[in-house]
């Protein structure tokens, strides 16, 4: 079957949920940035984005802000359209859901001024570069790279080349240009906030696992979602997207 994405309303959406266990402290908070949909450049533009973050977001708010002991960013290609996300798993004994968020939205605007340098857009070109440049070490691994293009229906099996092609070619400000716009304050900005609330205290009692759970919405700001099935068909569809050019 052909699959297709949803395009998400500009502005802010959040989407928050009550921990189905009631003796789980774990709240996960994970902002997606919708880019729209891309093409081999596009995609090659944000895996550098992704790169390069990877080290400072996890230092910024693992380390030094210590909200959580996971912190990752992952760069997203659904269906042919991309976007970037930014996920902190905290604890709600210490933090709330809306301060991680603030934290992930201040340690963006620092990334940018910081860290999407000259020296480091070179740096993450010459690492990528590298990485798809090298010859598949194993069966295992040709036969995965090219079995991704089959069931993307696809078919780029030179799909590496023509990144390596497009990276020579990127900018810093081709990066700025692209990448800015997608941040709250920007233009284009269409962010998702899903976020999984944990119980504020910790509760020592078993969880009967066999029961029926309901999810349960919450309405804790402007923008948050009521009625997930009502916003979900409420959302544009794109057309069947293929990234080969």
């Amino acid at each position: 079957p052909e699959l297709r994405c949803r395009e998400i309303p500009k502005g802010l959406q959040y989407l928050q949920v009550d921990t189905l266990n009631p003796a789980d402290t774990n709240t996960l908070v994970t902002n997606y940035y919708q880019a729209g949909p891309g093409n081999i450049r596009e995609h090659v533009i944000l895996e550098l984005v992704s790169t390069i973050m990877d080290e400072p977001v996890f230092d910024t708010l693992r380390t030094q802000e210590q909200l959580g002991y996971s912190v990752y960013n992952n760069l997203r290609n659904t269906f042919g359209v991309l976007g970037l996300s930014i996920t902190v798993n905290t604890q709600a004994t210490k933090y709330t859901a809306d301060h991680v968020d603030q934290r992930i939205e201040a340690f963006i605007k620092t990334f940018v001024k910081e860290h999407l340098t000259e020296e480091k857009v070179a740096d993450a070109i010459k690492s990528v570069s590298k990485q798809k440049l090298r010859a598949d070490v194993t069966m295992e691994e040709e036969v995965s790279r090219n079995w991704n293009e089959i069931l993307s229906v696809e078919y780029l099996f030179n799909r590496y080349e023509k990144d390596v092609a497009v990276l020579n070619d990127i900018s810093l400000e081709d990066i700025k240009e692209y990448f800015c716009p997608l941040m709250v304050d920007g233009e284009k900005c269409r962010k998702f906030s899903v976020q999984v609330l944990g119980a504020k205290e910790k509760n020592e009692e078993a969880v009967d696992t066999d029961q029926d759970f309901k999810l349960n919405t919450l309405k804790l700001r402007e923008e948050s979602i009521e009625d997930m099935e009502k916003f979900r068909n409420s959302l544009k569809i794109h057309p069947v997207l293929y990234i080969i050019e």
